[in-house]
């Protein structure tokens, strides 16, 4: 991110190089004088804990110079408390200690130029070999024995490795078919910082009946498919996943009232023209009316009481029975009013 390449800037992480760009350049001393190995060096993996425990620094910071003598080198001192922070603040911003991966490349003694030089292109290799007598020279002779060096593997060329080295001549080669018993790399990678958790949301009454409205819509959903009334309201067809959601639309602009009695319990979304048989109308708006159990309106006046049937004048019987009900005579006067005459036995049985 822009924001940590910035502040590699700012510290000094980049310097120019003899091509006249900009390169990340981190002191190969911090590991060295860090670790304790002084000038008999020591395991690889030794300077690479460093950096996933300790972080980096820049060059500019702790340079090397060639009139630098080992003891100035391996300093203690020289590590100050602002080079700390630093390497520590760079851990942070590169996401910890797992930025910083290690890998075998050749293990077992069998050189591999090209699995070299394809793993080269990602960083430098470390590179453990044996030394003979030829060891100063560019082109040192064929050795044997145990890999008692570690070197560093900067290029492959044909089926050379071009090598830097603590030793004069620092920079050598290593012809094809000098033994590299093993071959391990060091990877750095920017790892992302988990996403900040969201904030936990504050129980409210509105949070608290949208969630009660999502969960029967689901138990309803359920009961549908599990209860024999359900089934039979389905006619054995399932209902397709785009239909919690239109229900939970149609709540928001159909308050869940029984189109017939007024009631607000035990509703159910009823349809006017059942699905299993016009799929087509499942999702329509038009074709769907809220209906209530706790006074039987939706299987008396939906199904004609058998929820294998519907009732084809539905819509038509829904406003009879909301009008009746909405105009139901309540007082005694009412009820002598609105009453019609009753026939007598004598004129029934003509």
């Amino acid at each position: 991110p822009q924001s940590v390449l910035d502040w590699f800037t700012s510290v000094g992480f980049f310097d120019t190089g003899i091509d006249g760009k900009l390169h990340f350049h981190s002191s190969e001393r911090w590991a060295g004088v860090l670790s304790g190995d002084a000038r008999n060096g020591g395991w690889p993996a030794q300077g690479y804990d460093i950096f996933r425990t300790q972080g980096v620094v820049p060059f500019t910071k702790l340079p090397v110079t060639a009139e630098m003598t080992l003891a100035e080198y391996f300093d203690p001192t020289a590590i100050t408390q602002e080079l700390k922070d630093i390497g520590l603040k760079f851990l942070e911003l590169m996401g910890g200690k797992n930025y910083c991966q290690y890998q075998w490349v050749v293990d077992g003694g069998q050189t591999n130029i090209p699995r070299m030089a394809q793993a080269i292109v990602n960083s430098p290799l470390d590179l453990g070999i044996p030394v003979n007598s030829g060891w100063n020279q560019v082109h040192p002779s064929i050795a044997t024995g145990q890999p008692v060096h570690v070197v560093t593997g900067y290029a492959v060329e044909g089926t050379s490795v071009l090598i830097s080295d603590n030793y004069s001549p620092y920079l050598k080669v290593l012809d094809n078919g000098y033994q590299i018993s093993y071959v391990m790399q060091m990877i750095l990678q920017y790892i992302p910082p988990p996403p900040a958790p969201q904030a936990p949301i504050q129980p409210t009454v509105q949070n608290t009946v949208s969630w009660l409205t999502m969960l029967s819509n689901w138990l309803s959903l359920i009961l549908e498919r599990l209860t024999p009334s359900g089934r039979a309201r389905l006619g054995g067809a399932s209902r397709p996943d785009k239909w919690p959601a239109f229900r939970a639309e149609y709540a928001k602009t159909h308050p869940p009232i029984c189109a017939v009695c007024g009631g607000k319990s035990k509703l159910n979304l009823h349809h006017l023209r059942p699905f299993h048989a016009f799929p087509e109308l499942e999702l329509i708006e038009s074709n769907v009316v809220w209906l209530c159990n706790k006074n039987l309106c939706h299987i008396r006046i939906g199904h004609l009481s058998d929820f294998q049937s519907i009732n084809p004048t539905g819509k038509e019987d829904i406003k009879l029975w909301h009008d009746k009900i909405a105009s139901r005579p309540m007082t005694v006067e009412d009820i002598k009013k609105d009453m019609p005459p009753l026939s007598t036995d004598n004129e029934q049985s003509k």
